[in-house]
C-alpha cells in the first residue's frame, strides 16, 4: 500500500480541506488523523514537485491540470527516517495530537512507511528536492535521511543529487558530507546546490569530500548563487572535482 503514495511517478491528493457539516464517525481534521501524516510523509520521500497536491489550496477558478498544479503543489517536508517517523507518530499519539480509529494501527503504520522507504531510496535514480524552501535544519534532516539510506545498502542507483534553490547552509552540507562517509554513491555524477545559503565552511567540506573521492563518478558540481560563500571557496569546489575527473581519465589512459 505504501508504495503507491511513495512512487516518484504517482500523483497524491491531500483531501484537506475542512470537513462538511454533519454527523460522522470520525470528525478529526485531516492534519489530526495517522493515516493522512502517513501518507502524506510516505508521498514525500522523493516524489518530484508538483506530484503532492494540496485541494484546500484550489479557489474553484482552476480550468486544466495545470492550473490545479500550480495552485495546490503542496511544499514537502525532507523525508524522514524510519525511526523519526516512527517517533513522530508515537509522540503524536500520546500527545493525542494525532489519533487513529484502531490504536493498533501505529505499529503497521510505521512498519508500512519503513517498506516504503528503503523500496523508494534502494531504486531511485534522481534525489530531487529542489524549489522546496528547505532550512538549514531541513537540510539536516535530509542528510539524516541519506544517512540511513546508505546504512541499509540504498542509493545505489542515485545519478544527481538536486538540491538547488532552497535556504540549506553549512551545517547541511557539513551533515550530508559526514553522512556520505565509509559509504559509496557509485553512480551519482550530477550534484547541485546552487542558489541556496552556503558559506565557505560549507564548501570547504564540499571540496574535501570531492577530493576524497565521495562519489567515484561525479561529473558536475553546481554552487554558484551561495552570496555567503567568497569566490574562493566556491572555486575550491570546482578544482576539487577538476582534479578527480582528470586523475579518473588518466587512469582510464594508462589502461
Amino acid at each position: 500500500m505504501g508504495l503507491w503514495y511513495s512512487h516518484p511517478k504517482t500523483f497524491v491528493l491531500l483531501v484537506s480541506t475542512p470537513l462538511p457539516e454533519g454527523g460522522y464517525t470520525n470528525s478529526a481534521p485531516y492534519g489530526a488523523r495517522g493515516w493522512c501524516m502517513a501518507e502524506r510523509h510516505m508521498s514525500s520521500i522523493v516524489k518530484g514537485s508538483g506530484l503532492q497536491l494540496d485541494l484546500s489550496q484550489l479557489t474553484g477558478a482552476e480550468c486544466t491540470i495545470f492550473d490545479m498544479v500550480n495552485a495546490s503543489s503542496a511544499l514537502q517536508p525532507p523525508p524522514l527516517t524510519p525511526t523519526a517517523f516512527a517517533e513522530k507518530l508515537r509522540d503524536g499519539v500520546s500527545s493525542e495530537r494525532i489519533a487513529f480509529t484502531n490504536g493498533g494501527d501505529v505499529d503497521v503504520v510505521a512498519e508500512i512507511y519503513k517498506r516504503a522507504f528503503t523500496t523508494e531510496f534502494e531504486r531511485t535514480r534522481r534525489l530531487c528536492f529542489r524549489h522546496r524552501e528547505w532550512s538549514d535544519a531541513q537540510g539536516e534532516e535530509f542528510s539524516a535521511a541519506v544517512r540511513y539510506a546508505l546504512s541499509v545498502g540504498g542509493l545505489t542507483h542515485v545519478e544527481a543529487l538536486e538540491l538547488e534553490h532552497n535556504r540549506i547552509g553549512d551545517q547541511s552540507i557539513i551533515a550530508l558530507v559526514d553522512a556520505c562517509q565509509g559509504h559509496v554513491m557509485p553512480r551519482c555524477a550530477y550534484i547541485y546546490l546552487d542558489h541556496n545559503d552556503i558559506g565557505d565552511a560549507g564548501m570547504r567540506a564540499l571540496a574535501s569530500a570531492i577530493e576524497r573521492n565521495t562519489w567515484p563518478l561525479l561529473e558536475k558540481v553546481r554552487v554558484d548563487g551561495n552570496p555567503r560563500a567568497s569566490s574562493e571557496a566556491q572555486a575550491s569546489v570546482l578544482a576539487a572535482l577538476e582534479t578527480q575527473v582528470a586523475l579518473r581519465r588518466g587512469e582510464r589512459s594508462s589502461m
